[in-house]
């Protein structure tokens, strides 16, 4: 949307801003990246292709995580906005969510919600980088796959869902009602928001979601924040 398709020669006819060859919607991202939008009249997607895995030592209900991340992330982020040409589009989410059991499931490509221990001090929550593509989350957050906790416990996405946003390259906001308020509780976004969304599309997928160690993948254990690099470990999240 609004970026020049780089394949765009192979499509006689089309507008140079025409993506996917006259079939945004059914066509996959032509850079292989995991997040990247296509626009469909006045319908703008976000298309996300993800996996969720579960490095803590909790036995977390993870079908049942990755359904409730996916409809807090639309639900949050989905709504109108008013683009430079002065039209006003609406803006859709469609993402594929998947569990993966181990990190040979997961692509190089995959933007990966990571699930670790936390100590209940530090952080819920880290996003590798701004446009990152690894999002750290506290497991406590989510129901453990159990018959009580599956029948009478919910699943706290707030930080998931605040956390996607740095990786859709929104920064923190100082309104309490929004999603991007560190700490807060509202999840909520607004149209300024989703044009900085479309805005910062070139700045996205960025970084590596793994790192081999001893022989084999791990996430991406390091946060990249403020010219910073900080482990994970020492905001109070460690995987088993």
């Amino acid at each position: 949307f609004m970026k020049t398709d780089r394949f765009s020669e192979k499509y006689v006819s089309l507008s140079p801003y025409q993506y996917g060859a006259n079939n945004p919607v059914n066509n996959i991202d032509v850079n292989g990246d995991s997040i990247w939008y296509t626009r469909n009249g006045d319908i703008v997607t976000m298309h996300v292709t993800a996996k969720i895995f579960n490095n803590s030592s909790d036995n977390i209900n993870m079908a049942r995580a990755a359904k409730d991340i996916v409809s807090d992330i639309k639900s949050t982020y989905e709504g109108k906005f008013e683009w430079s040409d002065n039209k006003t589009y609406n803006l859709k989410v469609d993402m594929d969510l998947k569990v993966a059991t181990s990190m040979k499931d997961v692509e190089n490509s995959d933007h990966l919600f990571v699930l670790a221990d936390s100590d209940s001090k530090g952080a819920r929550g880290a996003t590798s980088m701004l446009g990152g593509k690894v999002m750290t989350l506290a497991s406590s957050d989510f129901a453990n796959n159990n018959w009580l906790s599956n029948n009478l416990s919910y699943n706290k996405t707030f930080t998931a869902t605040h956390e996607f946003g740095h990786a859709i390259g929104l920064s923190h906001s100082q309104n309490p009602f929004n999603i991007m308020k560190q700490g807060g509780v509202v999840h909520n976004s607004n149209s300024n928001q989703r044009v900085i969304m479309l805005q910062q599309q070139n700045n996205l997928n960025k970084g590596s979601n793994y790192l081999e160690y001893m022989g084999r993948k791990i996430p991406y254990p390091y946060i990249h924040y403020n010219n910073l690099v900080v482990d994970i470990y020492n905001l109070g999240l460690k995987w088993r």
